[in-house]
């Protein structure tokens, strides 16, 4: 399996079929994702990149045995024919990648979404410490009570950042999160 990094995340171009054309050039077919959940066939022949369809086309008419085509096709490129299981081992292999995918993103998000809460939860927390020991420090009538409020400033603002940079990073997430998590200071 090949590596490389796109959208945030390492994608896979995993090979999933080879042979040899009647011709004895070798095909060597690849899923690849091209976007996030969505997967393309990518055909090499002979080692060089071959465009085509996405997914494997039906042959109009079949040709003996083979019945799909991957890779060529327009304008008088090379076609590699497949039987109907080979075409069907790559569909299914395209199916089962786009699943995988679709399942990331889904444990991508609810990890994110996690952290926002946290950050949010952080920044309730300051907040109501931070109120909680000034009028503690007021009512017992210490001369420091403002000192004891300022005393979390830099944390709050730490957190409020964290915030800020998040949702800039991610504008998606932070209306699920605020709308799970109700009203409250912000």
């Amino acid at each position: 399996a090949r590596r490389s990094a796109s959208f945030g995340r390492e994608t896979m171009a995993k090979t999933i079929l080879l042979k040899q054309t009647s011709a004895g050039q070798s095909v060597e077919v690849r899923v690849h994702e091209n976007a996030p959940g969505r997967c393309v066939v990518h055909v090499y022949l002979d080692g060089q990149f071959v465009a085509g369809p996405a997914r494997p086309m039906a042959l109009e008419p079949p040709a003996g045995s083979n019945t799909h085509y991957v890779g060529g096709g327009y304008g008088g490129r090379p076609i590699v024919e497949l039987s109907d299981m080979e075409a069907g081992l790559i569909v299914r292999a395209l199916d089962n990648a786009e699943s995988d995918s679709r399942v990331w993103q889904v444990g991508e998000k609810r990890a994110l979404q996690a952290r926002r809460r946290d950050l949010m939860m952080d920044y309730r927390r300051l907040l109501q410490r931070q109120q909680t020991e000034y009028e503690s420090a007021l009512a017992a009538g210490r001369p420091d009570a403002e000192q004891v409020r300022r005393a979390h400033e830099t944390r709050i603002a730490a957190v409020q950042r964290a915030m800020r940079d998040f949702d800039r990073e991610h504008p998606d997430i932070i209306e699920a999160v605020l709308e799970e998590l109700g009203p409250g200071p912000e």
